[in-house]
C-alpha cells in the first residue's frame, strides 16, 4: 500500500493524505484512524495525533498497537495516568509488548519511590500482566511489520 509506505518511509505528509483518503471510503476504520495518528505524530501534531488514536481506540477497541500508540503519546507529553492506563490497556489485550511493560515501569518509577516500584513490576509480572516479547520490530512506528 502506498500510504503505508509513504508513513514508514518517513513522508508523512503524503501519508496522511492518502490514509485521510482511505478513511473516507473506509469511515470508522479503527486501523486507518492509528494510521493517521502516526502520521500525524510524525509531523509534530501531537494533539491531532492524540485525536486519531482516541478515535481509533472507540472504533475498535482491539486494534493491535493503537493503546501503545496513544499510552506512548501521552508519556511524550508526561500525561503519566493516561500513559499508564493506554499501556496497561493494550497488555490487558493479550499483547505481548515488550515497550509497553517497559513504558508502564517508567511511568511508576516517575511517579514512586523504587522500593514500590520493584514490588509493583513483580507482582504485576507474577499476574501475568506485563510479557515481555522480542517481536517488536520498529522502535517508532505503533505498527508491527511483518
Amino acid at each position: 500500500m502506498v500510504a503505508q509506505s509513504c508513513l514508514w518511509s518517513n513522508q508523512y505528509d503524503s501519508a496522511l493524505q492518502e490514509f485521510t483518503l482511505l478513511l473516507r471510503e473506509q469511515p470508522g476504520s479503527g486501523a486507518t484512524h492509528m494510521l493517521i495518528g502516526e502520521a500525524l505524530d510524525g509531523l509534530g501534531r501531537a494533539d491531532d495525533a492524540i485525536a486519531e488514536l482516541q478515535a481509533a481506540t472507540a472504533a475498535s477497541p482491539p486494534e493491535p498497537n493503537a493503546h501503545f500508540g496513544l499510552g506512548y503519546l501521552f508519556w511524550k507529553e508526561r500525561h503519566d495516568d493516561e500513559a499508564e492506563r493506554e499501556f496497561r490497556a493494550e497488555l490487558d489485550q493479550g499483547a505481548t509488548n515488550a515497550p509497553a511493560a517497559a513504558y508502564v515501569a517508567d511511568v511508576l518509577i516517575h511517579r514512586a519511590p523504587t522500593h514500590t516500584i520493584a514490588w509493583r513490576v513483580s507482582t504485576n509480572a507474577r499476574d501475568n500482566t506485563l510479557r515481555p516479547s522480542l517481536s517488536w520490530r520498529r522502535s517508532r512506528s505503533y505498527t508491527k511489520i511483518d
